[in-house]
């Protein structure tokens, strides 16, 4: 049980917490991108933290599959944390990017305890991620290389399937949260870039949650590829995080745009 925490100056009482998670990644020293002269804005939980918010980075070491007790190990680090009354155990939201944002929303499936999940560019279901191209590559006709990369980060990669989908597609469900999307409950704002190879993923995932009349967002941002680099989309993104943050864990107003119904210059 190990990971790293950092809390706002001057609060009286325990924050609400959000946990930043990463499937197969430890830290034993602090991670780079929470130093205050990070210059990566696709995910700076210290801004979190400028707002009133603990954030709280775990150890999440591999494990044989990558869901294995994910939600378990995440809320170990909480309950330290909670018992230490540095946070608020019972206000917990999630928040990641890429295999983050995998790591956030499969978290909310295995437990009620998060309150909300936010993912920016995150595969969701791993049957259907080989033959992600997005449109980046789709113009430049990168078919063959999109499909082999995405085989061998499914294969032997992060994903940890360890063998093809028709070798074991029961391995395959069991790690993507499509799959399981009727688990979940807590309310999920999903971000996705429009280049990026894996827009198809979250779009799914949102359909999957409408569908079941779950609480869900999702916002497209233009002319962005995996991260995000566009100040207008920034500050677009993090008003975004932080109003979605406010209002279901301290109970503030709902927010003003929680998904973007069409294309818009910022």
């Amino acid at each position: 049980v190990r990971g790293w925490l950092y809390l706002p100056p001057g609060s009286d009482a325990p924050p609400p917490v959000i946990v930043v998670p990463y499937q197969g990644a430890s830290n034993p020293t602090p991670p780079y991108w929470m130093r205050r002269d990070a210059t990566e804005l696709s995910l700076a939980p210290q801004l979190l933290v400028a707002q009133g918010y603990a954030v709280l980075v775990p150890d999440l070491p591999p494990t044989p599959e990558p869901a294995d007790g994910i939600a378990q190990r995440m809320l170990a680090v909480v309950d330290v944390a909670g018992e230490q009354t540095l946070i608020d155990p019972d206000r917990v939201g999630l928040w990641g990017w890429s295999f983050g944002a995998w790591s956030s929303v499969m978290g909310a499936i295995q437990s009620p305890r998060f309150k909300a999940v936010i993912g920016l560019n995150g595969p969701m279901n791993f049957a259907s991620s080989i033959g992600d191209l997005g449109s980046e590559l789709r113009l430049n006709g990168g078919n063959d290389a999109a499909a082999s990369s995405q085989a061998r980060w499914l294969e032997s990669g992060q994903a940890g399937m360890r063998s093809a989908y028709w070798s074991a597609p029961d391995r395959y469900r069991r790690n993507s949260p499509f799959e399981q999307a009727d688990r979940l409950s807590a309310p999920v704002l999903l971000v996705v870039g429009e280049y990026d190879s894996m827009i198809a993923q979250s779009e799914a995932l949102y359909g999957a949650l409408h569908r079941l009349n779950r609480p869900a967002a999702l916002t497209t941002l233009y002319g962005e590829t995996h991260g995000i680099q566009n100040p207008g989309n920034i500050r677009l993104y993090y008003s975004q995080v932080v109003a979605w943050f406010d209002h279901h864990l301290r109970g503030g107003a709902p927010p003003a745009v929680p998904s973007i119904a069409e294309a818009r210059p910022q």
